[in-house]
């Protein structure tokens, strides 16, 4: 009898193992949006004045995390407004003063695709949605603008996925040109990584 159980626990854990070896954690970042101009403005003054976490009142989007068994099949889901992430970042930043960003940056940046992978998780894009409208008082800057941004989001993208594939990712550009400046943004976006590269998150 007492084999037995010990067998049956075995099992059980055997197959819990399995499960989360190949279980995937997906974050899907929805209806992430810039309504207007004067939003964009705010927004690259407070980067600009290093005013992080007051650019959150200028944006609106949706956070979602979800556990896949299998890669496949969510078992565990929840979302997290912008402003819930706002007040979480502003609590963490009151108790550990963060003051290496611009540092770690810097160090992120010099390293090659190749070490990211050895230390980092193995973060995948699996899709995007991305309509952004763009407009200045001047044509040929709103024409530069709009596709300087396509060429680096194609160019960014090799980075992100394995293999592209044109019904899943879908980025416009649009150029418009009025006399007057236009801005508004609409973008979603799911990542995945592999449920065993948490582990590295927490190393």
């Amino acid at each position: 009898m007492v084999v037995l159980i010990l067998c049956i626990i075995l099992i059980v854990i055997l197959v819990i193992s399995l499960c989360f070896v190949f279980s995937a954690i997906k974050f899907k970042l929805i209806d992430f949006k810039i309504t207007d101009y004067e939003d964009l403005k705010k927004i690259i003054m407070l980067i600009k004045n290093k005013e992080y976490l007051k650019i959150f009142n200028y944006l609106d989007f949706i956070f979602k995390f979800e556990f896949c068994v299998l890669k496949k099949v969510p078992i565990l889901s929840f979302k997290i407004s912008d402003d819930k992430i706002a007040s979480f970042l502003k609590k963490q930043l009151k108790k550990h003063k963060l003051k290496k960003e611009e540092k770690d940056l810097e160090i992120f940046a010099k390293e090659d695709k190749k070490e990211l992978k050895k230390d980092y998780a193995d973060l995948n894009l699996e899709s995007l949605d991305f309509l952004m409208n763009l407009g200045t008082d001047n044509a040929s800057l709103t024409a530069l603008l709009s596709t300087s941004i396509t060429i680096i989001i194609s160019m960014a993208l090799p980075f992100l996925v394995d293999k592209i594939e044109p019904e899943k990712y879908n980025y416009e550009i649009n150029p418009i040109y009025l006399d007057k400046p236009i801005f508004n943004l609409n973008a979603s976006m799911v990542f995945s990584m592999p449920a065993t590269d948490i582990i590295k998150l927490f190393r």
